[in-house]
């Protein structure tokens, strides 16, 4: 049985893009970025920022691109899932997150 816990045992230092693997699906299918934005019916400035990270892909976009690429659009909002979450757990931690100040109780003078 796999648990939570036991889900991602493996946490790589770095954060993919959704992008990547549109790049990919690009690559491995000849296809550019003016053409795909063609057949989203999106401009081409939209296909490039989700190619290079500037914009994320919502549930919208995971929808067309599930009618272009053949892939579920369940699985693109994953991959941006992902990302989000990876990059959350590579930033610098925040002074107020558990054991980074205090015992995270009130400071009583």
């Amino acid at each position: 049985m796999v648990t939570l816990s036991s889900a991602r045992t493996f946490l790589p230092n770095y954060a993919v893009t959704p992008g990547e693997f549109v790049r990919e699906w690009l690559d491995d299918n000849g296809t550019t970025a003016a053409e795909l934005a063609r057949r989203l019916g999106v401009s081409r400035k939209h296909v490039s920022e989700l190619l290079h990270a500037k914009v994320a892909l919502t549930a919208d976009m995971a929808v067309k691109l599930e009618g272009v690429t053949g892939v579920p659009a369940r699985k693109w909002s994953n991959l941006e899932a992902l990302y989000r979450a990876d990059r959350a757990r590579l930033s610098p931690p925040c002074p107020l997150q558990r054991g980074q100040v205090g015992d995270g109780g009130p400071d009583i003078g």
